[in-house]
């Protein structure tokens, strides 16, 4: 499988017991187009645990495609 070059986002929750945020931060070095966002006090289950903030996080990553058109 080939690396990602397009703009990503990877949320992961410093507190993961299953993946651990360390993953998260391994594939960077995968995919050079993605921004990588650690959500202390988070776990595995990030939309329930910490909706809001991944839905900002998410809506901003957003914004510079929206601008663009």
């Amino acid at each position: 499988m080939g690396d990602l070059t397009q703009a990503s986002l990877i949320v992961v929750g410093r507190q993961d017991s299953v993946v651990g945020y360390g993953d998260g931060m391994n594939l960077l070095g995968r995919y050079p187009g993605a921004s990588l966002a650690v959500i202390d006090g988070a776990g595995h289950a990030l939309r329930h645990e910490a909706l809001e903030l991944v839905g900002a996080l998410v809506r901003q990553w957003f914004e510079p495609a929206e601008a663009a058109g």
